[in-house]
């Protein structure tokens, strides 16, 4: 009776211990090897990808840890995909791409950043969903989905900001992150504030004011905040202009895709794995047939806006 006591104490013992020599072995030479290579080698992947139990123990890994982010950055990740006609027939044929967010166009990151975290503020207040349709849907597996189907699609992101920031005025860290995007846009773009405001500064300054001197002194980044309408109908304007349909085809090239609106190459990005890590959002580009990407209606502005634009 004593003895097979002392073997079942021992036992229980022995499952509460410390780990296994063997096991601190196969800890400490995974380690080693993460930490001399920054990775796992290629001689250890092949290692694994013949072991089918390794290589669903990854895919299992992989799933659960490839959910989409709670808040966008550059290194986000971005599904492209791009739906082309050919000719006068509609030959719809998806290429999907994932890339990382910092490889679009500069203007077009800064855009959607302050999208994003815009939208994020106001979703902090549940008054804000009341009567609001947001611009986008969020999907399980494709994030926030954005139609891109001619200029006017582009601009109506820009279009969207500004909305926003006129419906929730006293939302004050919006109104902050809206101007910080139309500073750096308007850097971004080498836009001359004396070119653009210059007549507008004088005609306010000897007309309004009576002193001709009343801007002296004043920073590009405040004039451009006091001529509001100015300041909102310059950028869409421009954001329409690099937004025609051979500038877009400059973005995907710029970015490895090598197809064009009518190609028929799937992209050296499309991925092929069948776990993808979920995007955070996907630009969908969808262009249409006779050149309707390209349409030359006039950009017309958002109405009167109760701001200093008197000449504008």
């Amino acid at each position: 009776m004593a003895l097979s006591m002392h073997k079942h104490k021992h036992k229980t013992i022995a499952k509460s211990g410390p780990p296994k020599l063997m096991d601190l072995c196969h800890d400490t030479l995974v380690n080693g090897i993460i930490t001399k290579h920054e990775k796992l080698p290629d001689s250890v992947l092949d290692i694994f990808k013949g072991d089918p139990s390794v290589m669903q123990q990854l895919a299992a890994l992989v799933a659960t840890s490839s959910k989409r982010e709670t808040k966008f950055h550059g290194e986000s990740v971005v599904a492209i995909a791009q739906e082309g006609a050919e000719g006068g027939w509609c030959a719809w044929e998806a290429t999907m791409a994932m890339v990382k967010a910092n490889e679009l166009p500069h203007w077009l990151l800064c855009l959607l950043e302050a999208y994003h975290a815009i939208r994020l503020q106001l979703e902090r207040n549940p008054a804000n969903f009341a009567g609001d349709r947001w611009a986008s849907e969020c999907t399980p597996h494709q994030g926030y989905v954005f139609h891109l189907y001619s200029w006017r699609s582009v601009v109506g992101l820009f279009t969207r900001l500004v909305e926003w920031t006129k419906r929730w005025p006293d939302e004050e860290v919006c109104q902050k992150l809206f101007w910080e995007l139309c500073h750096k846009l308007f850097r971004l773009f080498e836009k001359d504030h004396e070119y653009e405001y210059g007549m507008l500064m004088r005609q306010h300054a000897e007309g309004n004011v009576g002193n001709p001197d009343h801007f002296a002194g004043w920073s590009g980044d405040a004039i451009a905040e006091f001529f509001q309408k100015r300041t909102r109908k310059i950028l869409r304007n421009h954001i329409k202009d690099i937004s025609k349909a051979p500038y877009v085809e400059e973005w995907f090239n710029d970015m490895g895709f090598g197809i064009t609106r009518y190609s028929r190459v799937p992209s050296d990005k499309v991925g092929t794995c069948a776990l993808q890590p979920v995007p955070y959002m996907t630009l969908h580009f969808s262009w249409p047939p006779y050149g309707e990407w390209d349409d030359e209606r006039s950009d017309e502005d958002l109405g009167s806006d109760d701001d200093h634009d008197a000449f504008a």
